[in-house]
């Protein structure tokens, strides 16, 4: 396996980093997206999708319509994640951040939080994945902060309550409940007098 990331480093020096999009350059992304996935195919990485085609056509239309940025981005990823394959250690830490990631933003969900307008819960795997690698000495406190919130917790605002029961006088009433009235069929199982704050004027 050793002989396979030597390659693969090599490989990767002799096509650059990206800096626009421009016909040379989507000429040397999809050269390269095509070896990279032939290589990931042979190594039976498993990896699927229209990131790991062996298309050329298809990785260089998709390189003219976008920015030099998301070039260089989707060729970091597509790197990362060979170097998972081989058992980088850094990138299998980042498979697992990135799992872990996700797994928190669900969690939270189900807990009916509100998800913070924040990239640390973005729902694209892809992103965290990228972000460990380029910030590797971050990604526990990253982890961690997710998982304060998550202790944190919260509950779903509950729904306006419609009366009530058991009060002495119209004073008792809170803001939300004004209206003052005697009622035993809203509330049956208090003993007289049943008088009841509504939400609602009866």
């Amino acid at each position: 396996m050793r002989k396979y990331t030597i390659y693969f480093g090599l490989l990767l020096a002799a096509h650059g980093t990206a800096f626009s999009a421009d016909p040379d350059r989507c000429e040397k992304y999809s050269d390269l997206a095509i070896t990279v996935s032939g290589f990931a195919s042979t190594l039976h990485c498993g990896f699927t999708g229209k990131r790991w085609s062996t298309d050329k056509k298809e990785h260089y239309d998709w390189c003219r319509i976008v920015d030099s940025d998301a070039v260089e981005w989707e060729e970091g990823l597509r790197r990362s994640l060979l170097e998972y394959c081989l058992h980088d250690p850094i990138a299998v830490a980042c498979v697992d951040y990135a799992n872990q990631a996700i797994h928190q933003r669900d969690v939270l969900r189900k807990l009916n939080c509100p998800i913070p307008d924040e990239r640390r819960w973005t729902d694209w795997w892809d992103d965290h994945m990228q972000w460990c690698i380029g910030n590797f000495q971050w990604k526990d406190g990253e982890t961690r902060e997710r998982e304060r919130v998550i202790i944190k917790g919260c509950s779903p605002t509950p729904p306006p309550r419609d009366h009530l029961c058991g009060v002495k006088e119209k004073e008792d009433c809170p803001p939300d409940l004004p209206y003052f009235s005697h009622s035993t069929q809203i509330c049956p199982n208090f003993p007289f007098p049943n008088y009841v704050c509504l939400r609602t004027k009866p």
